[in-house]
C-alpha cells in the first residue's frame, strides 16, 4: 500500500480470495474496497506511516467482492524510498477464516458445556436440598415412615419408624428378606413377606391404614396402622413409602368400647324382659280382686265377705312385693340402691 492507502501491488491469492481482478484493484484505497474507510484498521495504517513503526502480526477482516468477510492474519512491515522517507507498508497475509471459525465454535461448545454443566450442577443442588427438605418433613411427623426403593431395599427411613417397631431397621437386600419383621395375623401365623403392606405397593397396589399385629423383637406386641404407596418416575416404579402408627391403645379402647356397648344393650334386654315379667305377674292379681269385689257387692253371707276380705289381702300383699321389686330395679338403674 502507498502511504494514502491505495493498492500498489495485490498477488494472485488474494484475487482468487476476494473475487476481484488485478486491474480493478491496483490504484484503489485498500480501505473502502477491502476494509471499511472508518474502521480501527484505517486508523492504525495512518499513525503507522506517520512514525514509520507498524504492528508487525495483526489479524483482521477483509471483505470480498460478494460481501463476505475474510479473517486474515497479517505479517507488515514498513517500506522506505531511497532517502529513508515512509514510502508504504507491504503485508503478506494468510487466510484463518476456517482456523478463528472453529476456534469460535470451539469457544461457543465450550460455553455451552459450561453452562450445562453450571446447570446440571444447579439441578443437582436444588434436587439435594429438594431431597434435604423432604427428609426434614418426613423426620417431623408424628409416623414412622420407610422409603424403599423397586428392588425392595430401604432407602430412607425417619427416627420414629425403629422406635414404633421397637427394634433397629433390618438392612434388608429385598421383599423376600420382609421375612425378617415381625407382622402377624390375628390368628398368629407370621406374615409372608409378600404380604407386608409396602411389598403390595411395589407390585402398585395402594394401602391405606390397614391394622397389622406386630410382635417386637423383646416379646411385646401391638398393633400397626399402615398405609403404602408405590412412587413413580418417568412412568416407571421407583420406590414405595409405607407410614405407620401405634394403634394398640386405640384398639383396647374402641374394644372396651364395644364391649361396654354388648353390656349396656344387655343389659337394656334383660330390663325388657323383666318389665315384661312384671307387667304380666300386676296383671295376674286384678281378676283375684275383681272376684273378690263381685263377692263382697252381692253376698251377705259373713263367711263370703272373710274368704274374700282373706283374697284381697293376699293379692294386695302380691302386688306390694312386685311395686316394691319394680322401685329396687328403678334404684340399680338410676345408682340410689345402697
Amino acid at each position: 500500500l502507498a502511504v494514502d492507502g491505495r493498492i500498489t501491488f495485490a498477488n494472485d491469492f488474494l484475487l482468487r480470495l476476494t473475487g476481484w481482478r488485478r486491474h480493478e484493484v491496483i490504484g484503489r484505497n485498500w480501505f473502502g474496497l477491502f476494509v471499511p474507510a472508518d474502521s480501527e484498521v484505517q486508523r492504525l495504517f495512518r499513525e503507522s506511516v506517520a512514525s514509520g513503526r507498524i504492528f508487525a502480526h495483526h489479524e483482521n477482516e477483509i471483505l470480498a467482492r460478494d460481501g463476505r468477510p475474510r479473517m486474515i492474519a497479517w505479517d507488515n512491515v514498513v517500506l522506505h524510498d531511497a532517502r529513508g522517507r515512509v514510502a508504504g507498508t507491504a503485508s503478506i497475509g494468510r487466510d484463518v477464516t476456517a482456523e478463528r471459525a472453529a476456534t469460535v465454535a470451539l469457544a461457543r461448545n465450550e460455553a455451552a458445556l459450561a453452562r450445562e454443566r453450571e446447570a446440571e450442577r444447579a439441578a443437582r443442588a436444588a434436587a439435594e436440598a429438594e431431597r434435604r427438605r423432604l427428609r426434614l418433613v418426613i423426620d417431623r411427623l408424628p409416623l414412622g415412615v420407610v422409603v424403599v426403593d423397586a428392588s425392595g431395599r430401604a432407602v430412607h427411613h425417619n427416627a420414629l419408624a425403629p422406635q414404633l417397631l421397637g427394634h433397629p431397621m433390618h438392612a434388608v437386600g429385598g421383599v423376600e428378606e420382609y421375612t425378617r419383621y415381625g407382622g402377624v395375623h390375628p390368628d398368629g401365623r407370621p406374615y409372608a413377606a409378600d404380604e407386608y403392606p409396602i411389598a403390595r405397593a411395589l407390585l402398585g397396589e395402594v394401602v391405606e391404614q390397614e391394622l397389622t399385629h406386630y410382635r417386637r423383637e423383646n416379646g411385646t406386641a401391638t398393633i400397626l396402622s399402615i398405609s403404602a404407596a408405590p412412587v413413580y418416575e418417568g412412568g416407571r416404579l421407583a420406590y414405595a413409602v409405607a407410614a405407620f402408627q401405634d394403634v394398640a391403645a386405640r384398639e383396647t379402647a374402641r374394644e372396651a368400647l364395644h364391649a361396654a356397648s354388648e353390656a349396656l344393650r344387655e343389659g337394656d334386654r334383660r330390663k325388657d324382659e323383666f318389665l315384661a315379667i312384671l307387667a304380666h305377674e300386676l296383671r295376674n292379681p286384678l281378676a283375684p280382686l275383681r272376684n273378690a269385689a263381685e263377692i263382697l257387692r252381692r253376698s251377705d253371707d259373713p263367711s263370703a265377705g272373710e274368704l274374700a276380705r282373706a283374697m284381697i289381702e293376699r293379692q294386695l300383699g302380691q302386688m306390694a312385693r312386685l311395686v316394691d321389686d319394680l322401685l329396687d330395679v328403678s334404684r340399680i338403674a338410676t345408682g340410689k340402691l345402697k
